[in-house]
């Protein structure tokens, strides 16, 4: 696969949170039901690589992300770019923001004898939220 599709795919995430913020539907911290939902549909994610489930880790996935992306791609980024969410052994939440249609979930993963701190971006389609992308946090230090 072509690191521009994998570039692509991050930025058309990063930049839909980005749009909605200046558009001045800015990202509050989600309230507790939306926060639970959230946190679920990430949680059900990385269960999902934990099982190996890669269906159901790629139907948590956004329409647009699917529609560039095959399953069969989705297990190759997976696998060679991100090798802690595909071995995670846990995940600590922190909490997530959202403005009722982008969210960002930060999630510090364990696995692979270590941890790596991301940023979940879930967009709403029709009544679930549906997972754009993932973007790694920038830290200082590591777990």
């Amino acid at each position: 696969m072509k690191s521009w599709l994998i570039a692509l795919l991050l930025l058309a995430g990063v930049a839909a949170v980005r749009a909605q913020e200046a558009g001045g539907d800015r990202l509050r911290l989600s309230k507790l039901p939306v926060r639970e939902q959230l946190v679920a549909v990430v949680n059900a994610q990385l269960a999902a690589f934990r099982a190996e489930d890669w269906e159901k880790a790629y139907v948590a996935a956004a329409a647009p992300f699917q529609a560039v992306m095959t399953p069969a791609q989705f297990i190759s980024l997976i696998t060679r770019k991100y090798p802690v969410i595909w071995k995670n052994t846990r995940a600590e939440f922190a909490l997530p923001s959202d403005n009722g249609q982008v969210a960002v979930v930060p999630v510090r993963v364990f696995g692979e004898g270590r941890s790596e701190a991301y940023n979940w971006l879930l967009v709403k389609e029709g009544n679930e939220w549906k997972i754009t992308g993932v973007v790694p946090q920038s830290t200082a230090g590591g777990a």
